[in-house]
This record gives C-alpha cells, sequence and structure tokens, in this order.
C-alpha cells in the first residue's frame, strides 16, 4: 500500500490498477523499481534507471532523462510525456506516462518516484 506523509489517507494499490495499464514505484536510493502493471511486464525489479532508458525508443530516451534528472534535482515534482516503450514481445508502443516524486529524505531527495502510464497505441496506429 501506499501511504502518503501528510494524509492520514491510505491507497491500495489496486485502486490505481484499474485506472491504468502500468504502474511501477522506483527506489531511487536503491535504484531498482517494482511492475505492478495489469500487463506483460515492461520494467521489471532487474531493471535500473539506466536499463530503464533502453527500453524507451531511441528518440524519446532524451526528453525522458531531461525530466527524470529534473524529478531528481529537486527542480519537478511531476511530469507527464507522450513516449514509446518496449513491450514483451520487443515491439514498441505508444504510452502516456506520468511520473512523480512520492516520497523525499531530509535532504530534499526523492527517496520514491511513482509512474503510471496508460497504452495510446490504439490512438496512435
Amino acid at each position: 500500500m501506499i501511504t502518503p506523509d501528510a494524509s492520514p489517507m491510505t491507497l491500495d494499490l489496486s485502486t490505481i490498477q484499474r485506472m491504468v495499464d502500468g504502474l511501477w514505484i522506483w527506489q531511487a536510493k536503491s535504484n531498482t523499481f517494482t511492475d505492478y502493471s495489469k500487463c506483460p511486464s515492461l520494467l521489471t525489479s532487474a531493471d535500473t534507471i539506466e536499463t530503464a532508458y533502453q527500453k524507451y525508443h531511441p528518440a524519446d530516451v532524451r526528453p525522458i532523462r531531461k525530466a527524470i534528472e529534473a524529478l531528481l534535482k529537486g527542480e519537478e515534482d511531476f511530469f507527464s510525456i507522450e513516449c514509446r516503450l518496449k513491450n514483451a514481445d520487443n515491439q514498441f508502443i505508444w504510452i502516456q506516462q506520468y511520473l512523480t516524486v512520492h516520497q523525499r529524505d531530509d535532504a530534499g531527495c526523492p527517496t520514491i518516484i511513482v509512474g503510471v502510464w496508460a497504452d495510446l497505441s490504439d490512438l496512435k496506429n
């Protein structure tokens, strides 16, 4: 479960899973992903941020990397991007991806970043 620090509300992951195609949590300090996606896994617990970048279409890596760096530096808390990501069949699919910093440490560095995405392939093809 995700329990926001600033709220007494507890949000069950299954609530979010019903609204999106993909959900993952990145533990920034340990550089590990946990994938809660409905569809075959795109990002896995074996991925780090560097291996995750390799799963994006080459034309999309630069803006995604720039946005992630802004999250890590504390310049942004949220971003959204339309991009292509490899699916389990090693084919690129169009997705709308949203990332947000869920938790920061005492120094202001992100410790947990949550990402959700929706498959746009039917709209793009």
